[in-house]
């Protein structure tokens, strides 16, 4: 609280004492403060009751801030509510137009004739959107800029801080910085950003240092929260634009983590970070081969970040380019042999390559890093079940079950090897699981089939041959064993 017996300001009339009085009428032309001495000379006389003391115009003050506060609220929850509304008809527009050639070959007739009616009209839709958006956001801007104008907002400057205050919020903002950047302490940085916040609510470093911190913490939704005060201030600064990508992309949110990450490369086309994180999100939504080109965007400008190199290499395993991904994860692992990601991305893919001895090594690596490690788990089980090692393969399958007792590949895995050890009931239990989880999971229905048909089950091992068959009509070996199923019923048949 300020104190008014230490407030002294001269009145700005020479040779009188220092301003006592305030004048609040709307239509006084005269000084606004005011000292005793003018008042004796008949200043602000005819509108006396208008008159407050400096006592008052500091609770007025105070009363006009709590009121501000409100309006900025509102006026900041319109922006918001626009920003999401901007956000869902981007997004909406990429899924509705964006990666058509690559979806063609999931289509069937029907989904193709909706994809066509979608981009038929395209032009058409293409300019009656700018054109209505334009013209809302000119009508918005001029009107915005006439507020300012009329506010006279840009001809502040009664709100400095003094050097005293500047000189504390530079030594505030270091300390935090240091205790950041150089020792990781990041609730202790956070408490001098706070105070520094304290002195200097607009100040941008330590608004968009905190919501560092708070990402570094995982805190990813109140970090956003801070960048997004930041972005108010500064809406192009990058620090806190590049903070609110990576939290989107943790969450999750991957669409809109894009849309972020396009509007810091608009002001920096060269940011490596965002460059790399849209790379990420790309493979996060399945969009392998775009996700590719992003992450060598990345690394013609920084060939060792470990973050596109991981990318690739696993974008060309989904892609099933197996050696290629194997020589990208090898590029990871030349930097950063210890890299969990790529160390489990060539045990993947040397598995898919039928070199399960290799196979098995690279996840020992891998297991030795992070020894519970679900997929490393899992494709171990499966190499050695390839070795014929079943009873091996079962362990480490109850391993990654263990951790995970929802991971269909390991109870695949697990049913398979019941199976080839003859414990017919056990492999049918997994089997079991894995289609409460996925019912069209056709290897698990012809697996259970082929219990059931060394059961002598075979009308039975038939009915879930055919539901494989149905799901692949592909599935040649399930054709085979289904034919020697009905075949054998068939003597069987004969016989009685």
């Amino acid at each position: 609280m300020i104190k008014i017996r230490e407030l002294r300001i001269q009145c700005s009339i020479q040779g009188h004492d220092s301003v006592e009085l305030a004048c609040m009428n709307q239509s006084c032309k005269a000084n606004r403060v005011y000292c005793y001495q003018c008042l004796r000379n008949g200043d602000h006389v005819p509108h006396i009751k208008d008159q407050k003391n400096l006592n008052e115009l500091i609770d007025f003050f105070n009363t006009i801030e709590q009121d501000s506060d409100s309006l900025i609220l509102k006026l900041c929850m319109m922006v918001g509510e626009i920003n999401e509304l901007f956000s869902q008809l981007i997004v909406g527009l990429k899924k509705k137009y964006q990666s058509l050639k690559e979806r063609i070959f999931q289509f069937n007739a029907i989904q193709l004739n909706q994809a066509i009616d979608q981009v038929v009209n395209y032009d058409e839709i293409q300019i009656g959107l700018l054109e209505d958006i334009k013209k809302c956001s000119d009508d918005l801007i001029m009107e915005l800029k006439r507020k300012i104008t009329e506010l006279k907002l840009e001809e502040l400057n009664y709100s400095q801080l003094n050097q005293q205050e500047l000189d504390k919020v530079e030594e505030l903002y270091q300390e935090g910085f240091k205790l950041y950047y150089d020792q990781n302490k990041f609730q202790e940085a956070i408490k001098l950003f706070d105070a520094t916040i304290l002195i200097n609510p607009y100040h941008v470093n330590s608004l968009s240092i905190k919501s560092k911190c708070l990402c570094s913490l995982k805190n990813y939704q109140e970090a956003i929260v801070w960048a997004d005060k930041a972005l108010s201030i500064d809406s192009r600064n990058l620090n806190s634009l590049t903070t609110k990508n990576q939290c989107l992309r943790m969450m999750s949110n991957y669409q809109e983590a894009i849309i972020w990450v396009d509007k810091t490369l608009l002001i920096n086309f060269r940011h490596v970070n965002s460059l790399s994180t849209k790379a990420e999100c790309l493979r996060m939504l399945g969009q392998y081969k775009d996700a590719i080109i992003w992450a060598d965007k990345t690394l013609t400008l920084d060939s060792k970040n470990v973050s596109s190199l991981n990318t690739k290499a696993e974008c060309l395993r989904m892609l099933g380019e197996y050696k290629d991904a194997i020589i990208w994860a090898d590029k990871t692992l030349t930097i950063d042999s210890k890299n969990v990601s790529s160390l489990k991305t060539k045990t993947e893919c040397l598995k898919m390559l039928g070199e399960y001895k290799d196979a098995i090594i690279w996840a020992d690596k891998a297991l030795t890093l992070d020894s519970q490690n679900v997929s490393s788990l899992s494709t171990k089980a499966v190499c050695l079940r390839r070795l014929g090692n079943h009873k091996d393969a079962i362990i480490w399958a109850d391993k990654a079950l263990s951790l995970d007792q929802n991971d269909v590949n390991s109870l695949y895995t697990k049913g398979q090897s019941l199976r080839r050890l003859s414990k017919f009931e056990e492999a049918l239990q997994s089997f079991n699981q894995v289609l409460n989880f996925n019912p069209y999971h056709d290897q698990s229905l012809a697996e259970k089939g082929a219990c059931l048909q060394s059961q002598h089950k075979y009308s039975d091992a038939i009915t879930y041959y055919n539901q494989a068959i149905l799901i692949n009509p592909n599935f040649q070996s399930a054709k085979n064993y289904r034919a020697q199923c009905e075949k054998l019923l068939m003597s069987k048949q004969q016989i009685k």
